[in-house]
């Protein structure tokens, strides 16, 4: 028996699935992708007519479907273009919310280990009574430097198993904003604990570099530039200005820091550096430099200008160098 192989030109972001949630009472863009140049209509099921565009050169196509006020059913989307037809069912108009940030809005609630969330277990087992009016799509996260098209997660109803994994945050919102409104709630949620406000924005206007280990030269010209690097992964965000530079080392290495004329002992802004890793050097600049130190076995050269340095480590070496310092030892050995 020959297998039927079906390959569909036409698709749709994943943010268009099963179960999903639309905003009620506005105009919502619908998109996705298909064959430059061919006709792509859409029908909502609470519309008599469908929206029709055509495909990009890129690929892409969008179209913008106006919702109506809740109602509470379960509705469809009908996709076609060509032969071709994709179905979206059990779609429901409601409130859509973006739940975003870092650890606090991660937190799920099933909790993270030790960490417990008050009232799990009684929300985990209320969750079939809302299950159908709290709807989560949970964006995994997964390392981008550069924006994605689409996205892997789909829409799910709110089950025991679904509800222990969202987030807590996020669930208890929803679960309340649907009985007090009596619609369904959509939560997507994207956070990230430890994540920075920057990684959530555009690059635009940044100078983003990758790989840039401890051992590597950061070589500076002007401005101020931000490292935030980990296990050998960094990114270097130039923000422009003239404030400090500020270096994490989290590295086995000395970080080296090189000027544009090749000297390595004078920088043209001071430094902040905080550092948990032992065995290394930390070196200031001959600006007002502030170095924090928890490491062991660190040599620490504060070099000219009027440093701050405070090393809470033990067996640490320090040298404050020429100008009025400021030394704070808080650990024995050093």
């Amino acid at each position: 028996m020959k297998a039927l192989l079906l390959i569909l030109t036409i698709t749709l972001s994943h943010v268009f699935s099963d179960h999903a949630v639309l905003q009620q009472n506005t105009q919502a863009p619908v998109w996705g992708w298909g064959t430059p140049g061919t006709e792509v209509s859409v029908k909502a099921s609470w519309n008599k007519k469908a929206v029709k565009t055509k495909v990009q050169s890129d690929g892409s196509w969008r179209v913008v479907l106006g919702t109506p006020k809740a109602d509470g059913l379960s509705h469809t989307l009908t996709v076609k273009s060509g032969k071709e037809t994709l179905t979206v069912n059990d779609v429901v108009l409601g409130e859509v919310w973006l739940c975003s940030g870092q650890s606090n809005m991660e937190m799920p609630i099933r909790g993270f280990g030790f960490q417990e969330v008050e009232g799990a277990t009684e929300a985990i087992m209320a969750a079939p009574e809302t299950a159908s009016a709290v709807r989560v799509l949970d964006i995994k996260t997964y390392k981008k430097t550069e924006p994605v098209a689409d996205i892997e997660a789909v829409w799910e109803l709110s089950t025991p198993a679904v509800t222990a994994k969202a987030s807590a945050v996020a669930y208890f919102f929803a679960r309340r904003l649907t009985k007090s409104l009596g619609v369904p709630v959509g939560i997507i949620i994207n956070a990230w604990g430890g994540s920075k406000r920057y990684q959530f924005g555009s690059s635009d206007g940044y100078d983003l570099i990758t790989n840039f280990c401890s051992n590597d030269t950061l070589h500076i010209t002007s401005g101020s530039i931000t490292s935030h690097y980990k296990s050998g992964t960094s990114y270097i965000v130039n923000v422009g200005g003239s404030a400090a530079v500020t270096l994490q080392n989290v590295g086995d290495n000395p970080i080296k820091i090189q000027n544009a004329d090749g000297t390595t002992s004078t920088l043209n802004v001071g430094l902040t550096i905080n550092n948990s890793t032992s065995n290394t050097l930390l070196s200031g600049s001959a600006y007002a430099d502030s170095i924090v130190n928890t490491g062991q076995y660190v040599t620490i050269n504060g070099s000219d200008g009027v440093d701050t340095i405070r090393s809470n480590g033990s067996r640490n070496r320090i040298d404050a160098g020429a100008g009025d310092d400021s030394i704070s030892i808080g650990a024995s050995g050093d």
